[in-house]
């Protein structure tokens, strides 16, 4: 019985799904604006906005040919590690 139970249940979750996503996906397709004599229709194309910052890997090479690496955040122009790091 529980079985027939759950069953029925994820079969009608995934109807649900499947019939929410075409109303969802078809919502932002196109904008029409009447400009007076003309009817001009416009795509929407959407835009990527990141969220992460960049972060790349600074080296330098000191005194007695020691090599160092720090982390540098190229978003906020700040280090991200408070120290140089010993590579080599």
């Amino acid at each position: 019985m529980k079985k027939i139970t759950k069953s029925i249940i994820s079969l009608s979750m995934c109807s649900i799904m499947l019939l929410t996503s075409g109303i969802i996906a078809g919502a932002a397709e196109a904008v029409t604006e009447d400009t007076g004599s003309e009817i001009s229709t416009t795509a929407i194309t959407p835009t990527v906005d990141p969220q992460a910052d960049v972060i790349i890997w600074k080296y330098m090479v000191a005194h007695g040919g020691h090599l160092y690496k720090r982390r540098w955040n190229e978003t906020q122009q700040v280090w991200v590690d408070p120290f140089w790091i010993l590579v080599s």
